[in-house]
């Protein structure tokens, strides 16, 4: 059994945060890769901030507040080296409000999520992930039963550490709530290596002919 709670705040010329949260948790591992967990949470949370860092704009504004408790078992086998299949499947119960605003655009891509949603729910989902950490496809997708009302999506595509990610997030709530994740991550880093293997040669051979027009038009005369 494992227990823990903190508060934290936060704050400066470009942002401003606060949260609290307790949780209460007990994990067990059945083995052949197989493990469970099950747990109580309650959190408050709310933030504020706009910024920009490296070639990147970022601004979020929300709130968020919910307890619940929740169930989980996951199961990962690899399948040749570092890729892999991972797989998960989550039940739990919850009261929650959220609300929001989000959204970055830079060199690194745009992403963006809006809407807001509350009531209280029973869910369940479950998710599967193939292949490694720079490469890889999942799915994810959960179905919740309760008074519920509202409707968030998100997505785009992000370039972060030579991985580009693409996904969409629809969330819809209205008694029944149904949430679908897809997403795909490529290493981008081969590609970036064969652009430069193919630029490299253009440049010094661009440069080589430039040098020798150059040369030739100071031999020669217009009029």
């Amino acid at each position: 059994m494992a227990t823990n709670a903190k508060a934290v705040t936060k704050q400066d010329k470009n942002s401003a945060s606060a949260s609290a949260g307790a949780e209460a948790s007990t994990s067990k591992n059945l083995g052949s890769g197989v493990s469970a967990t099950a747990g109580t949470y309650a959190t408050v949370e709310a933030e504020a901030q706009a910024k920009a860092t490296k070639g990147n704009a970022n601004a979020d504004v929300g709130a968020h507040a919910e307890v619940g408790a929740y169930s989980k078992v996951e199961h990962e086998a690899n399948i040749a080296g570092p890729v892999s299949v991972k797989s998960e499947a989550h039940a739990g119960t919850k009261v929650y409000s959220d609300i929001g605003v989000s959204g970055q655009i830079g060199t690194n891509g745009a992403k963006a999520e809006a809407g807001a949603i509350a009531g209280t729910a029973a869910e369940a989902g479950a998710s599967t992930t193939i292949g490694s950490d720079r490469n890889n496809a999942s799915l994810g997708a959960a179905v919740s039963v309760g008074p519920q009302i509202g409707a968030k999506v998100g997505g785009g595509a992000v370039i972060e550490d030579g991985k580009l990610t693409m996904g969409v997030n629809v969330k819809l709530a209205l008694g029944l709530g149904v949430t679908l994740s897809p997403s795909i991550t490529v290493d981008t880093r081969p590609a970036v290596k064969v652009v430069k293997a193919v630029v490299a040669p253009v440049v010094s051979v661009a440069k080589s002919t430039g040098k020798a027009i150059g040369h030739v038009a100071k031999k020669v005369k217009f009029w």
